[in-house]
């Protein structure tokens, strides 16, 4: 029986907080989601950091890749 092509593929919901691991930082927290040879993909939520709203102030969620 031939293997699926997705086997092994894990799917977060990361705007639910899925991750592999959960790493506290003093201004809230950091989710893994992936490491390979030279690239890692986390979220990052921030959550005890004061912003100013007259700054920077955004109802949704954002998405930053870096490659």
């Amino acid at each position: 029986m031939a293997e699926s092509k997705n086997a092994g593929v894990r799917v977060f919901r990361a705007t639910h907080g899925e991750a592999l691991a959960i790493r506290e930082v003093p201004v809230g927290s950091v989710g893994d989601l992936f490491h390979g040879e030279g690239i890692e993909a986390v979220w990052v939520c921030k959550q005890d950091e004061v912003i100013d709203p007259d700054w920077f102030s955004q109802s949704s969620v954002d998405l930053t890749v870096m490659l």
